[in-house]
């Protein structure tokens, strides 16, 4: 089953959406450290359904001249820095997991709400409603 995960570079506001078929777990984070270019990740919940999430490099602040990813830290209270990537929890495999979007169409939709936040906020300095 093909899976569609959201990535946004450091220091940029455009989407990079990449269809992609896991077959496990370990191709999962393969995945994952590639797009994000690192070897240690850290999962960051946001927004109000508890199931949004942004994977992001965990140890992104402890390398030599970060650069911040507008995106995370629009959507989160703290600065994150390096790629990062937008995906859901859900299920793989009958465990609970990250896992991409279900269509391109919601990846999409994703990647244009997150957008939309990072530039009101830029734009307003908006505080969270949350």
């Amino acid at each position: 089953m093909v899976e569609w995960f959201v990535k946004f570079p450091a220091g940029s506001l455009e989407p990079e959406i990449i269809p992609v078929t896991i077959a496990d777990t370990d191709a999962l984070l393969n995945f994952l450290y590639q797009q994000i270019s690192c070897s240690s990740i850290e999962t960051v919940r946001f927004g109000r359904s508890g199931s949004a999430v942004m994977v992001v490099d965990e140890e992104g602040l402890l390398k030599e001249d970060p650069v911040p990813n507008l995106i995370g830290c629009a959507l989160y209270s703290g600065y994150l820095v390096g790629n990062l990537i937008l995906c859901e929890i859900g299920t793989r495999d009958g465990e609970p997991d990250i896992v991409g979007f279900p269509s391109m169409l919601e990846a999409h939709a994703a990647a244009a709400a997150a957008k939309t936040v990072a530039q009101l906020k830029a734009m307003h300095d908006y505080p969270d409603p949350e």
